[in-house]
């Protein structure tokens, strides 16, 4: 997979987890950059696509 494509669906999905899952004392901005890299990190890991 490319990664500007594992990138645009990591952002639809941490988007789309971010409406649904609230962590008090961070942002909205926060939130959503927060799953934006437990996302990624765990597509590549899938994927196996993560780098040392």
């Amino acid at each position: 997979m490319s990664s500007k494509n594992l990138e645009l669906m990591t952002k639809e999905l941490a988007a789309f987890i971010n409406k649904i899952v609230n962590i008090p004392y961070l942002s909205e901005q926060e939130e959503q950059l927060l799953y934006e890299l437990i996302l990624l990190k765990a597509l590549q890991l899938v994927l196996g696509e993560l780098e040392a």
